[in-house]
């Protein structure tokens, strides 16, 4: 149902990154406000990249709830980029995470749902731009040893997500680190 709502070839890899929101009235997003921005800005150019070596591949970008206004910017930037094949995800999010071969995620709740239902998460953390939130007091919500993939980098973003639609081993070590 997802796929055909959004006009999506379910035969082909989908790949979604859910924007985090930044919650306005706490001393760490008064003094970092763009950082969840400039993450997403990061993802997009990591998908851009990626859907010139994977024309096939497909992208989802769902907005927090919190922050509605983020998508103009964000399909303007993808479109700039080159981007074609990207597509607003406003589908029920439980309807779109079983419909997608990895999530892409910053410390994001959505990404716990994806582990409990075996979907591959890149936990997107760019230290020079999430990593002064994060020791200010937001706190991480995965640790080192979770079942995520880790991109703390900006060169370190596309290799991550095609570890997750592509390496069978790299899924299969998630799929073992998961929660029992």
């Amino acid at each position: 149902r997802v796929c055909a709502n959004l006009g999506l070839d379910p035969n082909r890899p989908i790949v979604e990154y859910a924007l985090t929101g930044v919650h306005r009235f706490s001393a760490v997003s008064i003094r970092h406000p763009r950082y969840h921005l400039e993450s997403a800005e990061v993802v997009v150019a990591a998908f851009a990249g990626l859907s010139r070596r994977h024309p096939d591949w497909q992208f989802l970008l769902r907005v927090h709830p919190i922050d509605p206004s983020a998508a103009n910017g964000l399909i303007a930037r993808a479109n700039d980029l080159g981007l074609e094949n990207v597509r607003l995800d406003d589908q029920a999010a439980y309807d779109t995470m079983v419909s997608v071969d990895a999530l892409v995620c910053t410390h994001s709740n959505m990404g716990i749902e994806a582990i409990l239902l075996d979907v591959p998460v890149v936990n997107v953390a760019i230290d020079a731009l999430a990593g002064p939130v994060f020791r200010e007091g937001m706190g991480p919500l995965f640790l080192d040893d979770d079942a995520v993939l880790w991109a703390r980098a900006e060169d370190e973003v596309e290799p991550a997500i095609e570890a997750a639609v592509l390496d069978e081993p790299t899924r299969q070590r998630l799929r073992e680190m998961r929660p029992k």
